[in-house]
């Protein structure tokens, strides 16, 4: 039997539905999964005919190896919200509840206002992070698998969160051996990611970080009080050389045809509507919007044409201590050209995505867009 032993630093929350339970971490159900696949799609084609590599009955493959994660710490909890009002976080910190807002996690809003009420709730999931280095074994009887894994381990913690919001920075794991220069030279390495953004000005704290996300991201998707949506303003900039052709984004034709006041029966007209598109779902895509100025009306919305019920973002965000990146990754191709409802009540509402192309000409590149998109507070990393 072969061995191999190392241990990994925390930079970021692990958002964890077993959180209650003693050693709760970062979980070997999810992490040898994402390591085959990371090292399987590196593998030439005879490795992948090496008797290490098993086709399991649902005709999935794994790689043969088993893998151990043990902590020496209790870790730390965090309740991590989007938004948590001051007197409720007054009564969270009086039951010795730790909070992390604002972030990037919008899902424990209700559980927050329920548990206000009724102090003897539970929360689903709570972030949970370790001051001490996690051990990992792994064990083989294929010493050539070992090595692999071992000359693998850098780049794929270093490319890959855990855990629940992955995309937005929860998660982050590193081998105690990477530094922030071979971190970000490991990140270049990722076939996907054509260049990376680093904020210049380290973060002060963890719940710096998580604030900082938020914000960036809500910028460049949906704007805030203070900041237009970057890719609002991407689309209206929009104009090709062929045909004049400009895109507006779908937030206002959305909110002018299906939120109104209760009574207002006035029948909208829906036509005309080929300049709207919904371009904030090439960065992901929502369940529903809610508008909290319009008596907080929900606006749904659902694909109509093609199988898509979950479309992650594109965006990554990784951390490094209180280093910030930013990454392009690749677009699901489905997406382009997509037709969507969405409705409010007895109102429906039809938007496509924009296309991939308009005249041969491209019509949006994430990395294009970031660099656009991303203030002086940003640098680009180039291969």
């Amino acid at each position: 039997m072969h061995k191999l032993e190392f241990t990994l630093r925390q930079h970021t929350p692990l958002i964890h539905f077993q959180h209650h339970q003693d050693g709760a971490t970062l979980r070997a159900t999810e992490l040898k999964p994402k390591l085959d696949r990371f090292i399987l799609e590196r593998l030439n084609s005879s490795q992948k005919q090496l008797s290490w590599v098993k086709v399991l009955p649902n005709n999935g493959v794994s790689l043969d190896y088993k893998l151990f994660i043990w902590v020496e710490d209790e870790p730390e909890k965090f309740l991590i919200s989007s938004f948590i009002r001051k007197k409720d976080k007054e009564i969270l910190n009086g039951k010795h509840i730790k909070t992390l807002a604002p972030s990037s996690y919008f899902a424990q809003e209700k559980e927050i206002k329920d548990y206000v009420k009724n102090p003897n709730l539970e929360f689903s999931k709570l972030g949970i992070m370790h001051k001490k280095n996690l051990s990992v074994e792994i064990r083989s009887f294929h010493d050539d698998l070992i090595q692999i894994i071992d000359a693998s381990l850098e780049d794929f913690f270093v490319h890959e969160n855990f855990g629940t919001r992955q995309s937005k920075g929860f998660g982050s794991f590193t081998r105690d051996v990477t530094t922030e220069s071979s971190f970000e030279d490991s990140l270049l390495k990722h076939p996907h990611f054509q260049k990376g953004f680093r904020r210049k000005q380290l973060a002060t704290n963890l719940s710096d970080i998580l604030k900082i996300i938020q914000s960036e991201y809500s910028i460049l998707k949906s704007g805030n009080q203070n900041t237009d949506s970057q890719i609002q303003i991407f689309f209206k900039d929009f104009e090709k050389e062929e045909g004049g052709h400009s895109i507006d984004w779908e937030k206002k034709k959305a909110k002018d045809h299906l939120v109104f006041k209760k009574g207002d029966e006035k029948i909208q007209d829906l036509r005309n509507n080929q300049n709207y598109q919904y371009v904030r779902a090439l960065l992901g895509l929502a369940e529903e919007y809610t508008y909290p100025h319009n008596e907080n009306q929900k606006v749904k919305i659902k694909a109509i044409e093609k199988d898509i019920e979950r479309f992650k973002s594109p965006i990554l965000f990784k951390v490094f201590g209180n280093r910030i990146y930013i990454l392009p990754n690749c677009i699901d191709l489905t997406i382009f050209d997509t037709q969507f409802d969405f409705s409010n009540e007895n109102r429906v509402l039809k938007l496509k995505t924009p296309p991939k192309k308009i005249n041969e000409t491209e019509v949006f590149d994430l990395a294009a867009f970031l660099d656009y998109g991303l203030d002086n507070k940003w640098e680009t990393l180039k291969k």
